[in-house]
C-alpha cells in the first residue's frame, strides 16, 4: 500500500509537504504552491495512494469506522454490495461493523451498536424505513447531530433524509434503456408491469410515448388474452426480473412463445433472469460499484469534503426474450 512517505520519496519532497497537499483542509493545502500540489496529486493517483482515514482519526483520539446495514436476501445483488463495501473499507483502512436482517429489532440494535462504538458514519438500505417509519426518525436525528450517512439505492423517492448522500443505480436511465430497446424493435404497443417509479418514467421516455402501467398478474393476463394484436407481439417492460418471470409464466400457459409472440425485459439481472425456460433480457445493475462508491463517499464526508449523490448507470443485457 502506498504511503505519504512513498510519494515524498518519489518526488524528492518532505512528507509534511505531501501531507498538506493531500489534506482535505483548504487552509492546509493552500500552504503548498499550486504547481507542486498538482504534481503531488497526480503522483498520488498514479501510485494509487489511498488516505488512511482510520489512522488519521486515531491520531486525534477518535474511534472511527463504518456501520453497514444490509437486508437479508437470497439473491446475489446484496452479496455484490457487501463485496464492494468490504473492498472499499479495506482500501480506506476503515473498520467495518456489518449488520444483516430485515426486522425492526435488528435495525434498532444496529443503530444502538453504531452509536456505542462511535462509528464515523452509516451506510444503509432505505427499505426498512418504509416499513418502520420510526426508524427513519432515528436516522434523521442521527444526521441532525452531525452523523454522516450514505443511503443505498433509494428506490423510494418520497423517502429522503436531509444530510444523507444517496449512492445507487440510475433507475430512470435503466428504464430508458428498456423503452428505447423496444422502440428499436418497433414494438407496436408496450406495457409496464410494476409500480409508479423512476424505472417506469424512464421506460416511457425511452419508448417515446406514455406506456400503460399494469399492477397485477390479472391485468397482464387480460392483455395476453386479447385477440386484437394482428399477429404482432405483445411487449412488456417489468420493474423486476421476478415480475418478468411472472409474465413469462402467464405467456407459456397460453401457448405463447417468449421472444417471438411475447417480448419482455426484466430488471436486476438476478438469478431468476437466467433460470427461466427462456432466459430474460434484463437491465443489469452494478451493485459492486454501489458498495464501493458508498464507502468512498462516506470516507470523503468524514474527511470534511463536499460529497454529491452518486448514480451508477446500468446496462441492457440481451438474451432471448427481447
Amino acid at each position: 500500500m502506498t504511503t505519504l512517505r512513498d510519494i515524498a520519496e518519489e518526488l524528492g519532497l518532505a512528507v509534511s509537504v505531501v501531507s498538506r497537499a493531500l489534506s482535505p483542509d483548504p487552509a492546509k493545502s493552500a500552504a503548498v504552491a499550486v504547481a507542486t500540489r498538482r504534481r503531488i496529486q497526480e503522483t498520488a493517483v498514479r501510485m494509487q495512494y489511498r488516505k488512511n482515514t482510520a489512522a488519521a482519526a486515531l491520531r486525534k483520539g477518535r474511534n472511527i469506522g463504518i456501520g453497514v446495514w444490509l437486508p437479508e436476501a437470497r439473491d446475489r445483488l446484496v452479496g455484490l454490495i457487501a463485496k464492494g463495501v468490504g473492498e472499499g473499507a479495506m482500501r480506506e483502512n476503515l473498520p467495518l461493523f456489518l449488520s444483516i436482517g430485515y426486522t425492526e429489532d435488528v435495525f434498532s440494535e444496529f443503530i444502538r451498536m453504531s452509536s456505542h462504538y462511535a462509528h464515523s458514519g452509516l451506510i444503509s438500505y432505505a427499505a426498512p424505513f418504509i416499513r418502520f417509519p420510526e426508524l427513519g426518525g432515528e436516522l434523521r436525528r442521527y444526521c441532525e447531530r452531525g452523523g454522516k450517512m450514505v443511503m443505498l439505492s433509494c428506490y423510494f423517492e418520497d423517502f429522503q433524509i436531509p444530510g444523507a448522500v444517496n449512492v445507487g443505480i440510475d433507475d430512470e436511465y435503466g428504464g430508458f434503456l428498456a423503452g428505447a430497446h423496444f422502440r428499436e424493435l418497433a414494438a407496436p404497443e408496450l406495457f409496464f408491469f410494476g409500480v409508479e417509479s423512476k424505472r417506469y418514467r424512464g421506460v416511457c421516455r425511452g419508448f417515446g410515448t406514455p406506456v400503460p402501467r399494469l399492477e397485477s398478474p390479472e391485468q397482464v393476463a387480460a392483455v395476453l388474452d386479447r385477440n386484437d394484436s394482428g399477429g404482432k407481439p405483445f411487449a412488456f417492460a417489468a420493474a423486476s426480473d421476478s415480475l418478468a418471470a411472472e409474465i413469462q409464466r402467464l405467456a407459456l400457459q397460453r401457448g405463447l412463445t417468449p421472444g417471438r409472440e411475447v417480448l419482455m425485459i426484466g430488471y436486476n439481472d438476478s438469478e431468476i433472469a437466467t433460470s427461466q425456460p427462456w432466459p430474460l433480457t434484463t437491465i443489469r445493475q452494478d451493485m459492486y460499484q454501489v458498495g464501493l462508491q458508498a464507502v468512498g463517499a462516506l470516507s470523503s464526508m468524514v474527511a470534511g469534503e463536499e460529497v454529491k449523490d452518486v448514480l451508477i448507470k446500468p446496462e441492457l443485457i440481451r438474451r432471448t426474450t427481447a
